[in-house]
């Protein structure tokens, strides 16, 4: 009988150990509104990419987010509140409103403490020396919010250095191959036969690629002649998004560290 009794204790005791391992598994859905903006700074960078708001805090909310337009609107207008008050230098603060307005223009009108400083610099009589630095702040805000080239919406320029670097990335794959395939000599760039095959594939690369240039196709005979696949990829790449290879190069760092 005491025999039976301890298996049934243990036999309880391993049921209620998987019950409680099983609640422990489970996914905890959190609200948006239930997370405290520990780091401002962070959360704007976030947003402003246009990242998920599950990776705000994933080590202390690793479940699903559940979010409504109404409350991640509010969020960011929090977040780019407490950036605004954490920064003491008038140009920090500055850049912090015309970031605000330029990532989110919809926004503006419901941000209470823009409002609030709005009113406070504009009063009449009002002589401070800030004033116009946060008016034009704003205005820049909107103008850089209307220029598709200069700020576009977060989410739409993730997608953007997504399949830039995708074609970057065939690109340099197919020119290593097509380098690999031929017998060169980096060292001397006057190999007529070397200087041919370059030619050739420059002018493939402006058929396929017809934002090619007069000027990328000298830059490009330049790189392949010296074997340099991967600045040829870049300035191809550059030239169909029609921006600079370095802000290109600087988008795809910033695309790999977050």
């Amino acid at each position: 009988m005491k025999r039976a009794r301890v298996h049934k204790y243990q036999s309880e005791h391993n049921q209620q150990r998987c019950i409680r391992a099983t609640q422990s598994s489970a996914l905890r859905f959190t609200r948006l509104e239930e997370m405290p903006i520990a780091d401002p700074f962070h959360e704007k960078c976030l947003f402003e990419r246009g990242d998920s708001e599950r990776n705000l805090y994933p080590q202390n909310f690793p479940g699903p987010i559940l979010c409504s337009d109404e409350a991640r609107g509010q969020r960011i207008i929090d977040v780019y509140r407490l950036c605004y008050e954490a920064r003491s230098e008038q140009c920090a603060r500055e850049k912090v409103i015309r970031d605000f307005v330029a990532h989110w223009p919809r926004l503006v009108f419901d941000a209470v403490w823009l409002k609030d400083l709005i009113r406070r610099f504009t009063v009449t009589g009002s002589t401070d020396d800030s004033k116009k630095g946060i008016l034009i702040a704003i205005a820049n805000g909107f103008r850089g919010a209307a220029s598709d080239k200069k700020r576009e919406p977060a989410v739409q320029k993730a997608y953007r250095v997504h399949a830039a670097q995708r074609l970057q990335n065939q690109l340099n794959d197919e020119l290593k191959r097509w380098e690999s395939g031929h017998e060169r000599r980096i060292a001397d760039g006057k190999d007529p036969q070397w200087r041919t095959d370059c030619e050739a594939k420059v002018k493939e690369i402006a058929r396929n690629y017809s934002k090619v240039g007069k000027r990328e196709k000298a830059c490009l005979m330049k790189m392949l002649q010296e074997g340099r696949c991967y600045d040829a990829s870049m300035l191809v790449i550059a030239s169909v998004f029609g921006i600079p290879v370095r802000t290109l190069q600087s988008n795809f760092n910033s695309f790999l560290s977050n």
